[in-house]
């Protein structure tokens, strides 16, 4: 394990784990890796390969699959040599709200992987867990009535028993992610990657879109989109957050988050809107220092 040091001095690890998957650098500095002086620029985060497969506990194929699957959405880039590897997040400045989403969803996706083995290990899944024929055949029918007219159509009558126990999986995989089949097979439909618009000519078969790291990625992602359109939505939407940040000239995106839960704080204190307005207005200090003593203010 290598150690970091951010621009202050600090230490970081290059060691990765589910929890602390993206811990980047918060702004341009230097990395000491084995006889090399690493540049990092904000967003950027330097590791191994051979870490990252020991701390998620995946194999590599799954690993490359899982973070493939990332930078083909543009939320990361990746450069690896036979060495080390830099990851870049997209946008970091924009996910910062919704960075506890994609650590859930990592967990997530750990349990799954951890319920593949256990079915598998046992050969076949236990009858007294497999679907019932009825729900099989809403499933069936959820997928066709939404999907069947790009993806292609499954015929009930003819399905195999293969695809029968794989749908008996995807039902199971759906109930514990509180999902049913029509509300995934919609999210399929506006998947960038599931849909060729990563990829021209893609088209997913039924048995891709039944497996459990599918189901889990496609969600996950459009779990992450939803969370930040929810929160662009809920700044813009505050004219306080809105004027405050739009007159600070030295603050930047990720500070909005900080600043829309402060003057939630702030207003259940009986702090008007005018009072938050005016202390920013009158503030000559650095935005940054600014919000530092408008907590200080609210929270004394």
């Amino acid at each position: 394990m290598f150690p970091l040091r951010c621009p202050t001095g600090k230490r970081y690890a290059v060691r990765v784990t589910p929890l602390r998957a993206f811990n980047t650098y918060y702004q341009e500095g230097y990395a000491n890796y084995p006889h090399q002086h690493i540049k990092l620029q904000r967003g950027q985060l330097l590791t191994t390969e051979s870490t990252l497969m020991k701390d998620f506990g995946w194999k590599k194929s799954r690993l490359r699959t899982f973070f493939d699957k990332l930078q083909n959405d543009h939320m990361i880039n990746k450069e690896s040599d036979n060495k080390k590897t830099i990851i870049t997040i997209c946008n970091y400045d924009k996910f910062q709200p919704a960075i506890s989403v994609l650590r859930n969803a990592i967990q997530t996706a750990d349990r799954l992987e951890n319920d593949k083995h256990y079915n598998k290990n046992n050969n076949k899944l236990n009858n007294s867990k497999k679907a019932d024929d009825d729900t099989i055949q809403e499933f069936l029918h959820a997928y066709n009535s939404n999907c069947g007219d790009s993806f292609g159509y499954v015929n009930p009558e003819t399905i195999s028993k293969r695809s029968m126990e794989a749908v008996s999986l995807a039902i199971s995989t759906l109930d514990s992610k509180q999902t049913t089949p029509s509300a995934y097979f919609k999210t399929c439909l506006i998947d960038k990657h599931l849909t060729g618009q990563k990829h021209d000519g893609f088209r997913p078969t039924f048995m891709y879109l039944l497996k459990p790291e599918t189901i889990e990625s496609t969600l996950m992602i459009n779990q992450l989109e939803m969370s930040l359109n929810e929160f662009d939505e809920s700044f813009n939407n505050d004219p306080i957050a809105t004027n405050i940040f739009e007159n600070a000239t030295d603050a930047i995106n990720s500070q909005k988050s900080q600043l829309l839960r402060y003057i939630k704080d702030a207003r259940e204190r009986n702090i008007s809107d005018q009072e938050i307005l005016d202390f920013f207005a009158n503030s000559s200090l650095s935005f940054t220092t600014t919000l530092i003593d408008f907590s200080e203010l609210i929270y004394r």
